[in-house]
Parts: structure tokens; C-alpha cells; sequence
């Protein structure tokens, strides 16, 4: 299975974003996500993509669902230890 990549660029709708993963388990990911100056975190559950043999970074629509957006470091992190 095709693991995310540590750091990357967006493209499309986050195109001009970059992304760094801090943190990683067995669950959950969180992704240090810098724009400019502005700083976020996206932390998400894991999941497989069977289809694609790969694991999915979540899209817009996955927010809140799936998929959460901290400007603060701590929350990020409380999330990822629930998940």
C-alpha cells in the first residue's frame, strides 16, 4: 500500500499550500500546512483507498467529517491522540 508522502506542494484547490507531515500512527496523520506566514494543521483518520492501493489525503468535503483544520498546535494534537 502506497504510503502519503512526507512533504509535498498542493495542487488544485490548495495549490500554493505546502505540506509537511509532523505526525503519524496506525490511525491518524497531521500534516503542518503553511501558507505565506499563516500556519495550520490537518490532522485526519487513516484511510485505505483498496481501489488505489494507496492511502487517501482527505478532500474538502472530508472536513469535519473525517478530516479536521487547527490553528492551534495543541488542539491538533489532543485530535490526533483521540483518533
Amino acid at each position: 500500500m502506497k504510503e502519503l508522502e512526507l512533504e509535498f506542494e498542493g495542487r488544485g484547490e490548495v495549490k500554493g499550500y505546502h505540506f509537511k507531515q509532523v505526525m503519524k500512527s496506525d490511525t491518524a496523520y497531521m500534516y503542518e500546512k503553511t501558507f505565506e506566514d499563516l500556519v495550520n494543521y490537518e490532522v485526519f483518520e487513516r484511510r485505505e483507498n483498496l481501489y488505489f492501493d494507496c492511502i487517501s489525503y482527505p478532500n474538502s468535503p472530508s472536513f469535519g467529517m473525517w478530516a479536521w483544520d487547527f490553528k492551534d498546535i495543541d488542539k491538533a494534537i489532543a485530535k490526533f491522540n483521540e483518533l
